[in-house]
């Protein structure tokens, strides 16, 4: 806040005697003059200020009336803005002692309280820094100490509707835009007009005094949004009569308006659309998986073979038609493949053929928890970009991803919404960065004198090279604001979970855990084909696409609440009388488990059978999985409709009562005897607790693999890594998210001894009926490292 006349700061002149003329002035004498020109430079704008005496035991300066409301003025003098900051911390940290009498006046009376940090320059000498009889600019930096504005419960929106939002609200006099999304905090300040805000309440009176001037002259008011050509600033022109009042930025900060600043109008400018019209395409996305004459035949045979991991009734957008329709999302690739695609399904209109929609790669990422700025949703209305906020230490980072389940979890993907997403990035054309360069000769010799350096030289007379290493580098740059998912990228790389993953079952793909941002150290895996060695630590750049998914379906401040989100003692009852019943009485595959069969009470068995364990392997090596049976006194193989074969285990063809592995398919599989009720998520976690039974049953030799799953919170006593960890109850407890009447995701973690804390994603889907599950992701939270073993179990289980 600066006085300005004609465009220029305006000068105020100290006056004082001749002998004290060129003396340095006293701190008091400082405060007094600066004071009489804040007074002055409001009189220059018809405001009326009433100077304060001690007689006035206000604690404040001076005072003046706007709209209605008493504003008592503090000015404090300060040498430079870090001043300033040290004196706001002790007036929130001491507000009972900070300044009692401008306290008691806003408590008792409203009176508003503001202090004016001022910085003088003097433009006379250069020795002394208050010189007495000088000339000086000052600049005022005004904050309103106390207000009772409370946070709204509007919405959050995005910071490009914000500003969409208060350009309308001047057009259509919205004051109720106003109140809903300025900020407690709010304050505006001018460069044209000697003017600040320091608060909501203050600004509405402003707004609704011009609205109320504007109306009763006749006046229209049109708003524009521009980019300021020079300096590539976006913001609002306000027009009455088609005169334009300024240049107004907006500031936004917790998903409301925090700042406004008003500035002369720019010398050019350009309309400004908030929303960037992206490409909408997937054709760099699929390197380096597929070549481009690949994807017709890939996707045609793979849609054959393929498995539906979600259904979701929901709106789409396809050949201009908009509509409701169930929307298929298709898990293409081998069962041996780390890396999937996934196709999006859906009929036509009229519902007489299935249209494909899209495909694009599905990737393993890591495991972060990031805050969604903006939605940029395609016209399709099935797939999205994603602008988000990843915070670390202090630090954030703001970047932009595709949400390759967008479709699946809409109400989930909202502004505002913190979430646990599985962020990855892959490459096309990643390579082996330089890990440095070096000026030699005269190139060394001119680099050195721009930097105010003497040069050495080595034993023959000659310059030493001036060498730079860029190993460390990292950079991260968006070129095409229309794909902001996409990168020009550079990062020293990690070993990430081996290294090397397959993809359609026979091409090998790389992967090496990169970091995109050097403040956050955020840092994702990276896929790439590579024809060329690659050592741990190398730098790699390239262009990369980052992509990223629900790793914990849920809100994280809000996971208890979020609508289809059940983690009830149920879950945890149902699961332990199994573990418990085990351990009491062990598994024989000669024993029928009706006891078991008791605790699922939300799933029914198919009329004449029952469950069964059986043991799969040999003596030395072995499993249990559940099955189910028709229970016949004597082995009789019966070939099923689903292509397998009902047995018993009390007497069959395998003495020691195990089933080889080559027999394993013969068994009936035990989801397509079961009955699930859909909109129960005890009866989908009953259905896991069996598709998962082989983890729960002992097991020997090369199958041993322990997992300890958490199904209560009693169950993550004595693993202090856990325990000393960021990780709680509510993220590790097992959960059931359904996105639609027939889908959905399940959530369950568990302690692996070689891999330390595993969080395993399954989907299920209603198929006619039955369910299905299949694994979706699995990521180690936790890793495992064997030199703190000791702290793992403190009780020795």
């Amino acid at each position: 806040m600066q006085l300005k006349v004609n465009g220029e700061p305006f000068i105020f002149k100290h006056v004082c005697s001749d002998e004290e003329y060129g003396y340095p002035m006293s701190s008091q004498e400082l405060h007094d003059f600066v004071t009489d020109s804040l007074i002055q430079a409001y009189a220059m704008k018809n405001v009326r200020c009433i100077r304060h005496d001690a007689d006035f035991n206000s604690g404040a300066d001076f005072s003046f009336t706007k709209y209605g409301k008493t504003i008592s003025c503090k000015v404090i003098c300060i040498d430079d803005i870090d001043e300033a900051a040290a004196d706001i911390d002790r007036m929130y940290d001491d507000k009972d002692n900070y300044n009692p009498q401008m306290k008691r006046g806003f408590e008792e009376h409203g009176i508003i309280p503001r202090i004016y940090y001022a910085e003088a320059h003097c433009i006379d000498s250069e020795d002394i820094r208050y010189m007495a009889g000088g000339e000086y600019t000052i600049k005022f930096h005004p904050v309103q100490w106390l207000n009772n504005e409370k946070p709204t419960a509007a919405p959050k929106i995005s910071d490009a509707d914000l500003i969409k939002g208060y350009a309308r609200a001047w057009e259509n006099n919205d004051i109720y835009f106003m109140r809903d999304y300025l900020s407690p905090y709010f304050n505006a300040d001018s460069d044209i007009a000697f003017d600040v805000v320091t608060s909501k309440s203050e600004y509405l009176d402003h707004f609704k005094y011009l609205q109320e001037k504007w109306q009763k002259n006749g006046l229209t008011v049109k708003s524009h949004l521009v980019t300021d050509d020079k300096t590539g600033e976006h913001g609002v022109i306000i027009c009455v009569n088609n005169k334009a009042s300024g240049f107004v930025t907006i500031d936004c900060k917790d998903f409301r308006i925090s700042a406004t600043h008003t500035h002369k109008l720019p010398v050019s400018h350009t309309e400004w659309h908030p929303y960037v019209d992206l490409y909408e395409t997937h054709g760099d996305h699929h390197a380096p998986f597929l070549e481009n004459d690949e994807l017709v035949g890939y996707f045609r045979d793979g849609i054959k073979n393929s498995v539906p991991i979600y259904k979701v009734l929901t709106d789409i957008k396809l050949d201009e038609d908009e509509y409701k329709s169930d929307v298929f999302s298709l898990k293409i690739g081998y069962p041996i493949d780390s890396i999937y695609y996934y196709a999006l399904i859906a009929p036509d209109k009229e519902g007489k053929t299935n249209q494909f929609v899209s495909a694009y790669p599905y990737l393993p990422g890591r495991a972060i928890v990031v805050q969604i700025l903006d939605i940029l949703e395609w016209s399709n209305k099935l797939e999205a970009t994603i602008k988000c906020k990843y915070e670390y230490d202090g630090e954030e980072f703001i970047f932009h991803f595709f949400a390759t389940d967008y479709f699946a979890y809409k109400p989930i993907y909202k502004v505002g919404n913190r979430i646990e997403i599985a962020l990855a990035a892959s490459s096309g054309n990643a390579k082996v960065a330089s890990k440095g360069f070096s000026f030699e000769g005269q190139k060394a010799l001119d680099f050195l004198s721009k930097m105010g350096k003497e040069p050495e030289y080595d034993e023959n007379g000659n310059v030493k090279p001036v060498k730079f290493s860029t190993e460390k580098l990292v950079a991260f740059l968006v070129h095409d604001e229309k794909c902001p998912d996409e990168a020009e990228f550079q990062s020293p790389t990690e070993s990430y979970h081996g290294d090397i993953c397959f993809f359609n079952f026979r091409w090998p793909i790389r992967k090496r855990l990169i970091t995109i941002d050097s403040h956050t150290q955020l840092k994702v895996p990276l896929y790439f084909r590579a024809d060329f060695d690659i050592k741990t630590g190398d730098p790699l750049t390239g262009n990369l696409w980052l992509s990223g998914r629900m790793a914990h379906p849920g809100i994280i401040d809000n996971r208890t609440n979020i609508n289809g989100v059940f983690a009830t003692v149920e879950f945890a009852r149902t699961a332990n009388f199994i573990l418990d019943y085990i351990k009491l009485n062990g598994v024989k595959t000669e024993y029928e488990l009706d006891t078991i069969v008791d605790i699922f009470q939300q799933i029914e068995l198919f009329p004449g059978y029952k469950l069964f364990c059986a043991k799969v392997g040999t003596t030395e090596e072995y499993y249990y999985k559940f099955y189910i049976a028709r229970p016949f006194k004597f082995f009789e193989k019966k070939r099923e409709p689903n292509g397998g074969y009902s047995c018993t285990t009390e007497e069959n063809d395998h003495p020691k009562g195990i089933v080889p592995d080559t027999s394993v398919n013969t068994i009936p599989n035990v989801l397509d005897r079961i009955g699930v009720r859909f909109n129960s998520s005890q009866a989908i976690f009953e259905a896991l607790l069996l598709h998962i039974g082989e983890h729960l049953l002992p097991r020997k030799g090369r199958y041993y693999e322990y997992r300890r799953y958490y199904f209560s919170r009693e169950q993550l006593k004595g693993n202090t890594i856990i325990e000393d960890s960021d990780y709680s109850w509510s993220d590790l407890r097992p959960s059931v998210y359904f996105n639609s009447l027939n889908s959905g995701t399940i959530t369950i973690h568990y302690w692996d001894e070689s891999r330390g804390l595993v969080r395993e994603l399954y989907t299920f889907i209603n198929s006619e009926g039955h369910i299905q599950f299949q694994s979706d992701a699995t990521f180690i939270l936790i890793e495992y490292k064997e030199e703190e073993s000791d702290l793992l179990f403190i009780d020795g289980d």
